[in-house]
């Protein structure tokens, strides 16, 4: 078992760069000419709502023999990009290969299409009746799921050292250091019950949630960091994979126009932190993101239109503490995309890793560790107060497993059924 893991790992590696085939989509050099000669005409109504970590606007090229629309992104992650995207094109068909220009700029063939969390805002929005949203929806989850566990069959080692820290610790483990990443959300406090709550009070309190006390974020953030360091036991320890890293549905679009012999015509985007990096992290932001999809966006969707999230709570700082009760309602949208995801990429994967002889519930601190961080200090929910209650809850309840069976109780709490 050893010698074949061994001889995977050195397989993979020969692929970081190889498949150019599978590129389906790359725009002709002579756009990098356009744009530096300013020949690009700007585009208006391009306005993403499920990315933040960039800025981007559409384009057109027209000139004689060459007429093509170009999303351009600008982005202080650019290389890690352009690189990301390379990489990503060894191991995923549905990518797009940016031109990378002298500004620093990222010029990609534009693709006529919406987020799959856009799809899924119009079906929410639109009472949750349209059937033809709904299968379209299932349509991409099952794509994605494919091509990801494809991708980490191709690419999945029991043991690799990585010789750097890899990319995907920028939604992780460095936004708990120095608590830079909750100090830059709330670090003027938060609102709860009808208190302006100071950061440091914040994060001593202790958390009762449907009748079971949890510790207080400054120890779970301290215990997260110990987890997810580089150097950790678990980290070093931790079967490696390519991923996107960041492929929740936000990151994912599909022309709804088209389809490609038979199946959703959809492309990967966004590959700033793809590569090499510890699988059960990879889960993380696509799980957490698509699952709790209705109290992550909250803000986006009126109540009328959302899922109840039998939500109470109460903060006594007398007694440090902040009380929920919270037993969300999962529609049946969200139970088929949970499906999909166990069914044919989660269980899959398992089934993978013990054949390459890991043992998955070793690995499961990692992923319960990135999914807390996921709910926590992904989106500023500083001026959402029922949105910030609900996600750090779930956080608390889904930071402690640590086993398979352990998650999918904490799931269960959350409303879903397996």
């Amino acid at each position: 078992m050893a010698e074949f893991s061994t001889a995977l790992c050195n397989y993979n590696k020969s692929l970081l760069y190889v498949y150019p085939h599978l590129r389906a989509r790359e725009l002709p050099i002579e756009v990098m000419k356009l744009f530096k000669e300013g020949g690009l005409l700007r585009q208006e109504g391009h306005n993403p709502q499920f990315s933040n970590n960039s800025s981007s606007y559409l384009a057109k090229a027209d000139t004689p023999g060459l007429i093509i629309d170009i999303f351009v992104k600008e982005t202080p992650h650019v290389h890690d990009e352009y690189d990301g995207a390379l990489r990503s094109g060894g191991y995923f068909r549905r990518v797009s290969i940016p031109r990378l220009v002298d500004s620093g700029t990222l010029l990609y063939q534009y693709f006529p299409g919406r987020t799959a969390s856009d799809v899924r805002l119009s079906y929410v929005l639109g009472g949750r009746k349209d059937g033809g949203l709904f299968e379209k929806l299932l349509e991409i989850e099952l794509v994605k799921a494919g091509d990801t566990l494809r991708a980490y069959r191709r690419s999945l080692c029991r043991l690799m050292r990585l010789y750097y820290p890899p990319k995907i610790q920028r939604f992780f483990y460095d936004r708990l250091l120095n608590d830079s990443r909750i100090r830059s959300h709330y670090g003027e406090g938060v609102a709860l019950g009808g208190q302006l709550i100071p950061l440091d009070t914040l994060l001593s309190l202790r958390w009762i949630i449907n009748g079971k006390t949890y510790p207080s974020l400054r120890h779970a953030y301290g215990e997260s960091q110990d987890i997810l360091n580089p150097r950790s036991a678990y980290m070093l320890s931790s079967p490696i994979a390519f991923g996107m890293g960041d492929a929740h549905n936000g990151n994912v679009m599909i022309n709804e126009s088209k389809t490609e012999r038979g199946a959703a015509d959809i492309l990967f985007i966004d590959y700033e932190v793809a590569g090499l990096h510890p699988v059960m992290m990879d889960l993380a932001k696509p799980l957490y993101n698509d699952l709790a999809y209705e109290i992550l966006y909250r803000k986006l969707i009126p109540n009328a239109n959302g899922i109840d999230l039998r939500l109470k709570y109460d903060v006594n700082l007398e007694e440090n503490t902040i009380k929920i009760s919270f037993k969300p309602q999962v529609d049946a949208l969200t139970q088929a995309l949970f499906d999909i995801k166990f069914r044919y990429l989660l269980e899959p994967l398992c089934d993978h890793l013990q054949y390459i002889g890991v043992i998955p519930d070793n690995h499961v601190p990692v992923l319960s560790t990135a999914l807390f961080l996921c709910a926590t200090l992904g989106i500023s929910f500083a001026n959402n107060e029922e949105a910030f209650v609900a996600n750090f809850a779930a956080g608390q309840i889904l930071r402690g497993p640590q086993t398979w069976r352990e998650l999918l109780s904490g799931l269960e709490e959350l409303g879903f059924t397996h």
